[in-house]
């Protein structure tokens, strides 16, 4: 972890994420175009991850390894964003965003920050992860900065549920898919070896509250000065009804 690739991997992802993110300032970008453009980065990134995870069939042929399945969290998200292209926008479209946006920021920079598929340049799997979550990264931004995502305590809850529920269904997939080894969502064990409090010395079940409360604590980092913002709005539209006409 943070070797010389792992830092040089880091400077890039932060520069196509600096030019992403001032490309859609400076020529305006559209919601649309924004979507068609993340929708095109984790299209070919998972193209990449398919080709990576193609092993000979038993009957002749190529299979996909379970292990490559899109069930990451990540992957999961290639579905929202190509829902939110080929749907119009409705009533549900506010909680979507605000679903989208803190979850492409913060399961972007986690992914580039712990890099579970290695960081060799001569490995396709390594360009996959590190550009697809940048991609992610600039996207999640680009709906803060364009003010489309609208955050509250309401949506702070309602994300850790639907998170929480992601998390329980991923413990039955490794689960049923345990022969194979996988390890979605990381309810199995670590992504890498190594990391400071997200090991296993003391267990799984340290493992994995701490898991649960690092989430709970990143997800309302990133909530947090939206809730305040919103107490203070209520507070002023309470002290405006009540004062005196």
């Amino acid at each position: 972890m943070f070797s010389t690739n792992h830092f040089i991997w880091l400077a890039i992802c932060f520069a196509v994420v600096v030019v992403l993110t001032v490309c859609s300032i400076k020529f305006k970008f559209s919601f649309r175009l924004s979507n068609i453009i993340i929708c095109i980065i984790v299209l070919l990134g998972e193209l990449v991850k398919i080709y990576c995870g193609l092993r000979p069939a038993k009957g002749g042929g190529m299979v996909i390894l379970p292990t490559s399945l899109p069930l990451h969290f990540c992957s999961i998200m290639i579905f929202i964003y190509f829902y939110m292209l080929l749907t119009k926008k409705d009533s549900g479209a506010k909680n979507l965003l605000s679903f989208v946006a803190p979850m492409s920021v913060l399961g972007g920079i986690l992914a580039i920050i712990i890099p579970a598929s290695g960081t060799s340049f001569t490995s396709p799997a390594a360009y996959q992860c590190f550009l697809y979550h940048a991609g992610m990264v600039w996207f999640g931004l680009y709906l803060f900065i364009s003010k489309q995502a609208v955050l509250g305590i309401k949506a702070y809850f309602r994300n850790m549920g639907i998170i929480g529920g992601l998390a329980i269904c991923s413990i039955w997939v490794n689960g049923a898919l345990q022969q194979y080894k996988t390890n979605y969502f990381f309810t199995v064990r670590p992504p890498m070896d190594g990391i400071p409090l997200l090991n296993l010395n003391n267990g799984w079940f340290a493992y994995f509250g701490t898991l649960i409360l690092l989430g709970v604590l990143l997800l309302g980092l990133v909530h947090l000065p939206f809730i305040i913002k919103e107490i203070l709005n209520k507070r002023k539209i309470k002290k405006t009804e009540e004062a005196p006409k």
